[in-house]
């Protein structure tokens, strides 16, 4: 990504420069001269998308009319449209108020240094957004979603790069993180939790966590990654169950020693009044009562 510079063509030496101090701190520059009518100014639109600022050096105060074009396509953009060598004022009252006046060299320096993170920021988005589309993919959050579901992780990925937030639900009213924890994709996990995903979201249709979703689905290296993420272990779906309760009913030992060594409640009731340890004796379970014993004795429970 570079600076655009376009001048008018009365000082090159100027614009010579301004040309090299860009280089020199490693920005990099187009450089684009319109005629008088603005004839050439092709590259000026396919470039300035992709630009980190624009730089507009008049050497005389008579502004062209090209220049409220380009001007205009600039700030539509939100590119930085930067003004050298001509006082603000002259471009009139509206577009005045959106130019950066650049009045010496060590300004643009110190320009440069100061403001290109933000303008790479705009142009990942952009990119993400453009090759997205180029794949067929909407920009839209259920599209986002459908990715998720399809483990589609490089689209997800360009869809967080593109300004979306790991947190986004789908039409459902379910979170990005429970929809990979239910189809059992672990790299979208981990990426979405890397990328700030709120570990206790819980879905609009179950009210189940993304934790609760990985232990119906017995995805163990899931529900590993959120409990080192730090979910609430306790937390219940719309019918009071929590993940242990859900895995003792699946009879799955490998979940329940998970879950009670990250500290789930053998005791805590569901919506029918009974919890996990009574689940475990009422459908006779002595392998799960055995993790009882070693991990949640009553004794350790003030029962």
């Amino acid at each position: 990504m570079k600076f655009l510079l376009i001048h008018d063509g009365g000082d090159k030496k100027t614009a010579g420069h301004l040309l090299n101090l860009l280089r020199k701190h490693e920005a990099g520059a187009d450089e684009c001269i319109p005629g008088e009518a603005g004839e050439g100014l092709e590259p000026v639109l396919e470039l300035l998308p992709h630009s980190l600022g624009l730089i507009l050096y008049l050497s005389h105060s008579l502004v062209p009319s090209w220049v409220y074009f380009i001007g205009g396509y600039s700030l539509s953009l939100k590119i930085p449209l930067l003004v050298y060598g001509v006082s603000p004022e002259n471009f009139g009252p509206v577009l005045a108020k959106r130019l950066i006046p650049i009045k010496e060299e060590t300004e643009l320096s110190e320009y440069i240094h100061r403001e290109p993170p933000e303008a790479f920021v705009r142009e990942s988005r952009n990119r993400a957004k453009y090759e997205l589309l180029e794949s067929g993919i909407p920009f839209t959050e259920e599209a986002l979603a459908n990715c998720v579901i399809g483990g589609n992780g490089k689209a997800v990925a360009l869809f967080l790069e593109a300004g979306f937030s790991p947190n986004v639900r789908d039409r459902f009213g379910v979170p990005l993180l429970s929809l990979a924890a239910r189809t059992g994709n672990r790299n979208i996990v981990k990426f979405l939790l890397k990328t700030g995903a709120k570990v206790n979201q819980q879905a609009e249709d179950r009210l189940s966590t993304a934790l609760i979703d990985g232990a119906a689905g017995k995805h163990y290296s899931i529900m590993k990654d959120l409990l080192a993420a730090g979910v609430d272990v306790n937390l219940k779906s719309r019918d009071g169950q929590s993940a242990l309760i859900i895995a003792i009913g699946l009879n799955d030992e490998t979940a329940v020693e998970m879950l009670l060594r990250a500290g789930a409640n053998a005791d805590e009731p569901d919506n029918l009044g009974v919890s996990g340890r009574k689940y475990a004796a009422l459908f006779n379970k002595p392998a799960i009562l055995s993790l009882f014993a070693a991990y949640a004795p009553k004794k350790d429970r003030g029962e």
